[in-house]
């Protein structure tokens, strides 16, 4: 499993959940150090530090070293497939790495979280994705709305393509801290609506449009808060910080860095919903970090997050980049979801334990490894 910086909590729980079923050799960075795994994971540290905070010339000699690490790796390995969650770098990861692999008898897997990435929607970057993808073994979706657009967009063969679910994360609700010590910690008022925007923030996250809606939210509400907790993307800082000095800022809390995983669970608990603004979007680890906590989505209507929002007892879904339409489902679910929150969340809980397993989603992983190695 090449993790290559992918979110450490999706990482952790996929190989948790496939090392019940097989041997796992995580390759990644230090950052892995400090979770504990069974007897089936082995954690290679290749990387190092993700310190971000050194020169130029050191990001670059880590990224060699890491590199020849790797391709020394897969001469000296008999492992027989390689799982790549992320392109670093995409020309190195997703060909160079992938062809090497595949050269020297290993079958080659790559998770499509997205099609591309949203900052990189560009002529060139479409065009080296259709070669990216012709590169890889099997290719793994989220949702059938990745995988359509795959065999649409980029002519990628249907049976490349395998649909495994996106599990929920497992054991963030620790209930070490209760919905009243939460909002104490923050300082919200225990009688407050608190609408949570959470994760890194990228200009398609929709920044805007959620402040939008939620300074119209005021003016027909009372007793809301938004809380906007995440690092902000080094490429949007600048629009960033213009957003907010033109924004009245009165009943929001911000919270502008790297949320430590001790504070998660403070964000979750004091939460009422999570609002996912995106303006585009396939699906989102947020969601399920959410439901994880029993904390219900407000949610686009793009790519899988329909089929994911069980509309009324989950979430709510609204209209793409439309101010009104995302101010009307914060209404609503002030509505719906501001009373009996303790109900609320049991069933968001249980619908995702029976809908997104880890388990069942990481049998099926681990039987299409053991497929396609018969196919090699």
């Amino acid at each position: 499993m090449v993790a290559n910086g992918f979110q450490a909590d999706y990482i952790v729980d996929l190989v948790k959940g496939l090392s019940e079923f097989c041997s796992v050799e995580l390759i990644g960075s230090s950052m892995y150090m400090k979770y504990s795994f069974d007897k089936n994971v082995k954690l290679l540290d290749l990387r190092g530090s993700h310190d971000e905070n050194v020169s130029v010339i050191n990001k670059g000699s880590r990224n060699l070293r890491y590199y020849l690490k790797l391709i020394s790796y897969l001469f000296r390995s008999e492992i027989r497939i390689v799982h790549i969650q992320w392109l670093r770098f995409f020309f190195m990861d997703g060909v160079i790495i992938s062809l090497l692999a595949r050269s020297l008898g290993k079958r080659v897997f790559y998770t499509a979280h997205d099609v591309i990435p949203y900052d990189s929607n560009t002529f060139l970057i479409r065009l080296l994705f259709r070669v990216i993808y012709r590169c890889q073994n099997t290719i793994i979706v989220h949702t059938e709305y990745i995988g359509s657009r795959l065999i649409e967009e980029y002519r990628v063969p249907a049976h490349m393509i395998r649909y495994v679910k996106h599990g929920v994360y497992a054991g963030r609700d620790s209930l070490k801290i209760d919905y009243k010590d939460a909002r104490k910690k923050l300082e919200i008022d225990g009688h407050d609506f608190v609408i949570l925007f959470f994760g890194i923030i990228r200009k398609y996250k929709g920044l805007e449009l959620i402040l939008q809606a939620f300074n119209e939210l005021r003016e027909r509400t009372d007793h809301v808060k938004l809380v906007i907790a995440g690092k902000i993307s080094r490429d949007y800082q600048e629009e960033y910080d213009q957003i907010l000095s033109g924004s009245g800022l009165d009943d929001i809390i911000i919270i502008p860095r790297f949320i430590k995983e001790d504070e998660v669970e403070i964000l979750f608990r004091a939460a009422n919903i999570t609002v996912l603004p995106y303006f585009q979007a396939s699906q989102s680890g947020v969601l399920f970090l959410s439901y994880a906590f029993g904390v219900p989505v407000v949610g686009p209507d793009l790519g899988g997050f329909p089929a994911d929002i069980e509309s009324g007892k989950t979430g709510l879904i609204f209209t793409p980049e439309d101010k009104e339409s995302l101010t009307q489902s914060l209404l609503t679910a002030k509505e719906v979801f501001g009373r009996s929150i303790d109900t609320h969340r049991q069933y968001i809980r249980h619908f995702a334990e029976r809908n997104y397993s880890w388990r069942s989603s990481c049998m099926k992983l681990c039987a299409l490894y053991q497929g396609s190695d018969h196919e090699g």
